[in-house]
């Protein structure tokens, strides 16, 4: 995460809960936005792509 965070100038704070617990977070924009986690995803597959 904290190379994520270099490469996109984001700041993280870190979460701690269970799978489901922190699922149900997301949906509702408790920890973030349903967007925000679509952008993170689509970010680390792009990170995941240069470094193949």
């Amino acid at each position: 995460m904290q190379a994520l965070a270099g490469y996109t100038g984001w700041k993280f704070e870190y979460v701690k809960c269970d799978w489901s617990n922190c699922f149900d977070k997301i949906e509702n924009g408790h920890i973030a936005k349903p967007i925000q986690v679509d952008k993170l995803l689509s970010i680390l597959s792009e990170i995941i792509r240069e470094q193949d």
